[in-house]
């Protein structure tokens, strides 16, 4: 599997410095979840947008970014947050049934809040 992120791209120990991003939009790719914690807790700390669209990692993870995302570990000063992920990139049954994702909106609280998008994760195994 090819991933999406280098979780140490741009980052140099000596300085502390590297990629400092406000915005991240990752759309309809494979990514290993590790990975993903570990490029936002090097590049996250002013990220107020994090947008994971269609994301996937086949061994889950999704429950460890979601609470460490609660707890303000990783993206402290982010503001809005949407998640459409889960494990397979494609899988039409599921896909047709809606029930291959996980979701969370800030701009929508109707949909779930974080401990709810938290509790389904768990019941998927994600």
């Amino acid at each position: 599997m090819r991933l999406a992120i280098d979780p140490f791209d741009g980052w140099d120990s000596r300085e502390g410095s590297g990629v400092d991003l406000w915005r991240l939009s990752i759309e309809y790719v494979d990514i290993s979840t590790e990975h993903l914690i570990r490029f936002l807790e090097l590049h996250g700390r002013h990220l107020t947008i994090l947008v994971l669209y269609r994301v996937y990692d086949p061994e889950g993870g999704w429950l460890k970014v979601l609470e460490l995302l609660r707890d303000r570990r990783i993206c402290p000063k982010v503001q809005r947050v949407r998640l459409v992920v889960g494990r397979i990139l494609v899988n039409t049954q599921q896909i047709e049934m809606n029930s291959d994702k996980l979701e969370y909106d800030t701009d929508n609280p109707q949909l779930n809040d974080i401990d709810q998008a938290i509790a389904r994760c768990e019941e998927m195994g994600y």
